[in-house]
């Protein structure tokens, strides 16, 4: 690994940084003779801001590390600003010992079969060492469900073993910053004022740690993101040029990444994507009049530009129908196209998979697509602008 992958592995622990030689705000910063930069859309936040000034500081460190050629260096540098990052939300958590039992219990497994487990950490003071290989050999069967967690102390001592209740349970018009599954618990630690935070392990062995605003750090394949939600939202917001759509998009792409199913969103306001789409059959307009009505009535009326949920209730379909082949093609006003494929552009080169030649070559028709690989991992593409010029940019995260 040379110095500057390394720095780019660091810098897409954040999600809504990137690298371009153009972009509104750009930061940098010199070891030894060389220089490394990266880029946001908005200046930076008081919580990373503090994060970049963490990385500075470790980063001849951190370096040096990547010297020894290690496998694991890459993780260790990862959970140093994890365990910061986390540290910053709250020094009241043991992080250091949550980050050592995730090693542990991520990679468990029980007859056979991963080991799932949900932690909810509280007010209070616990009994028993969560993180001892006694008490968990009787826990690998617990705390599994979407609706059931162990609660701990912040020192990682077992207080109770609990079930969220229904009337916890409220249907939100917030725009998701989490995905799905994870509703209980977004509503759990906003109802129960002792909660403070959970800890979430999944029979995929991804990992999500969560607060009051969502998820705030989730590590998948072995690679950690953290999440500061209103500039996240905000780079979104600006990649895609509507704020509105864009909170909407990111909903989706939550659930989708999680789904485990690839799949390509188009973002197309002025329909210039929709020119390039080769299948005629697959635009709405096209199923009327065919045996996929029941597919274009069921998608009709949904309103991208709404504030809030405007799913409603058809948000599992739509995450559905995005599991078609081909590229779900929306607009402000709602859906244009299911499983369309989009024309190559003559200016995109070779790419590694169809999904992303159709989302590079969707870009540059004039959209701006999100593509969802198998593993959950999401690319944004968007052109990204400043320092006068543009440029080609991606946002990553999972």
């Amino acid at each position: 690994m040379t110095l500057k992958q390394a720095f780019s592995n660091i810098v897409r622990v954040v999600p809504h940084w990137y690298e371009s030689d153009h972009a509104p705000c750009r930061y940098e910063t010199q070891v030894g003779d060389d220089v490394f930069r990266f880029s946001t859309h908005r200046p930076l936040t008081s919580r990373t801001e503090r994060l970049w000034e963490y990385i500075q500081d470790k980063l001849p460190e951190f370096f040096s590390l990547v010297s020894l050629h290690s496998a694991s260096i890459g993780d260790c540098i990862q959970e140093a600003l994890v365990e910061k990052w986390l540290t910053d939300h709250s020094d009241e958590v043991d992080w250091k010992r949550v980050l050592k039992y995730v090693h542990y219990l991520r990679y468990r497994t029980c007859e056979n079969a991963p080991v799932s487990m949900n932690l909810v950490f509280s007010e209070g003071t616990g009994v028993g060492d969560l993180d001892e290989d006694a008490f968990n050999k009787k826990i690998d069967r617990i705390a599994t469900s979407a609706y059931t967690f162990v609660r701990s102390d912040f020192q990682m001592r077992s207080i109770s073993y609990e079930e969220i209740s229904w009337s916890q349970i409220v249907n939100t018009n917030a725009d998701s910053t989490y995905p799905q599954f994870l509703h209980p618990f977004f509503c759990l630690l906003n109802d129960d004022p002792q909660a403070r935070f959970s800890l979430h392990i999944t029979e995929n062995r991804d990992v999500l740690i969560m607060d009051k605003t969502g998820v705030i750090a989730a590590s998948r394949k072995g690679m950690w993101r953290i999440y500061d939600y209103v500039p996240f939202q905000e780079a979104i917001g600006d990649a895609v040029g509507h704020e509105s759509v864009a909170c909407t998009f990111l909903s989706m792409l939550f659930d989708l990444s999680f789904r485990r199913h690839g799949g390509l969103l188009v973002y197309d306001p002025e329909s210039l994507v929709l020119d390039h789409v080769i299948n005629h059959e697959s635009l709405l307009s096209e199923m009327r009049n065919t045996k996929l009505q029941m597919i274009e009535s069921v998608v009709s009326g949904v309103n991208f530009r709404e504030t809030g949920n405007p799913f409603g209730r058809k948000r599992r379909i739509l995450i559905e129908l995005s599991s078609i082949d081909g590229a779900i093609i929306f607009n402000n006003d709602g859906i244009l196209a299911i499983g369309a494929l989009v024309e190559q552009h003559p200016e995109v080169g070779s790419h590694v998979g169809a999904r992303t030649t159709a989302a590079v070559s969707a870009l540059k028709w004039g959209g701006i697509p999100a593509k969802i690989s198998s593993d959950g991992d999401v690319s944004i593409y968007f052109r990204s602008i400043g320092n006068g010029g543009e440029a080609d940019a991606v946002i990553r995260f999972s």
